[in-house]
């Protein structure tokens, strides 16, 4: 009877051992364990990131990617301090930072959804510099829809130098990258956009980010118009000639004067339809300037029409050539600005918005005529255009509510500088 048993005994031993063993039964599993005794298994698998460089106390995202080829990776488990895994996340990535320099070791392991980790650990390692480099972004300004604008910003390293500039334009991921701290954008929507930057140095180490706000706002163009500028109230520019004899006639020289509009560098000018030129006189088409053709004029008052376009837009305006005869000497008038005017107002300008606005000289300059700058201030991110003589650009937010001075020279082809009566053109910028 004790012999039955015993060998009952061992028949159920033996059937169990070769059921536990059998490679199709439910109980076998390949967990394994790693060196810190936690249950390991060889089918998933975690890759972390490259080696990086940071500074001291910068924050950074450490990531890795697990696979389960049996299912799927539920947790990260990460050994910040090289030793212990005391911080888990769902994810593949992690935030941290160290405050102290030297080189780390981060080991990160992924487990599946039963809680088993994977057999084999990955490491980074993370050279912390005691120092960063540092970048200043540009002021925050205003600007219209589809509107260029070139976002500028400064990169220094006590230690090194700037390598490369980073910009997140569109949100938060830093999607370019720049040599220079300077990047083109124009932005098709209104709204607040919030620009970061950052730099990397050659260590390879990221400065901290900094920001701008670009608010952008609908596109505003004052109306373009041809002004009055008499003082007659019929709303015409008035333009003079002279006949000495049956051989000899002048064409006083002059700039045809626009307001407005937006030009991207000068306004352009042509004959309005069904409208004729007095004879003997033409015009520049970029200046704007009416002068002698050559030939015979005609005494008299003569009338004609002008379009003006700054690319966008066009205005048309009345002109008057008046046709005087002389039987002395001919009144040639000196090149100059206008005389007897200590100060002239131009429209207002509005910051962050185009602005256009034609600047005054007559007389017998040689052409073409040059015009610059000579005292006095211009609202920041405007200029005088040299070669067309017009005040032009777009006022920074800055200039909001401040009223600017300045006086001008202009120069001719033979390098003679027309005279002024001390005139001071006047702008105000408003908001």
């Amino acid at each position: 009877m004790n012999k039955k048993i015993a060998y009952l005994i061992l028949t159920v031993a033996f059937s169990v051992f070769i059921f536990c063993t059998n490679e199709n039964s439910a109980l076998v599993r390949n967990n394994q364990y790693d060196a810190g005794g936690i249950a390991g298994d060889s089918s998933i698998t975690v890759t972390a990131m490259k080696d990086t460089v940071v500074a001291i106390n910068d924050s950074f995202f450490i990531h890795a990617t697990g696979t389960n080829v049996n299912g799927t990776v539920k947790r990260y488990f990460w050994a910040l301090d090289g030793k212990n895994y005391d911080s888990i996340t769902d994810g593949g990535r992690i935030k941290t930072a160290f405050a102290t320099s030297g080189v780390k070791l981060v080991l990160v392991k992924a487990s599946n959804d039963s809680g088993v980790a994977s057999l084999k650990v990955d490491t980074v390692k993370i050279t912390v510099h005691s120092y960063a480099p540092v970048v200043v972004a540009m002021k925050d300004t205003t600007i219209s829809v589809n509107d260029s604008l070139l976002i500028q910003a400064t990169g220094f390293d006590t230690n090194g130098i700037i390598k490369k500039y980073f910009w997140a334009l569109y949100g938060k991921n830093y999607s370019d990258s720049t040599d220079s701290g300077m990047i083109k954008i124009a932005y098709t929507d209104t709204g607040t956009k919030k620009i970061f930057i950052k730099v990397r140095d050659d260590d390879s180490i990221f400065s901290p980010q900094d920001t701008c706000v670009i608010k952008v706002t609908a596109s505003y163009v004052p109306a373009l118009y041809i002004p009055e500028l008499n003082g007659t109230g019929d709303g015409l520019q008035t333009f003079d000639g002279y006949i000495v004899n049956d051989s000899l006639y002048y064409v006083v020289t002059q700039k045809m004067i626009a307001y407005g509009g937006g030009p991207l560098s000068s306004y352009t000018w042509s004959v309005s339809s069904l409208s004729y030129l007095p004879a003997g006189t033409t015009f520049d088409p970029l200046t704007g300037t009416f002068h002698a053709q050559g030939g015979k004029i005609l005494e008299g008052e003569h009338t004609f029409n002008m379009t003006v376009s700054d690319g966008s837009s066009t205005a048309n305006g009345g002109f008057i050539f008046i046709v005087k005869s002389y039987s002395g000497t001919c009144p040639f008038p000196d090149f100059q600005q206008p005389q007897g005017v200590h100060q002239l107002e131009l429209p207002d300008a509005y910051s962050s918005y185009k602005y256009g606005a034609g600047l005054q000289a007559f007389g017998d300059g040689k052409l073409p005529w040059s015009w610059y700058l000579k005292s006095g201030s211009l609202p920041e991110g405007m200029v005088i255009d040299q070669a067309n003589g017009i005040l032009r650009g777009k006022p920074y937010t800055s200039t909001a509510g401040k009223t600017f001075t300045f006086t001008v020279n202009v120069i001719d082809s033979s390098g003679i500088a027309a005279s002024t009566d001390s005139l001071v053109y006047k702008i105000k910028v408003s908001k």
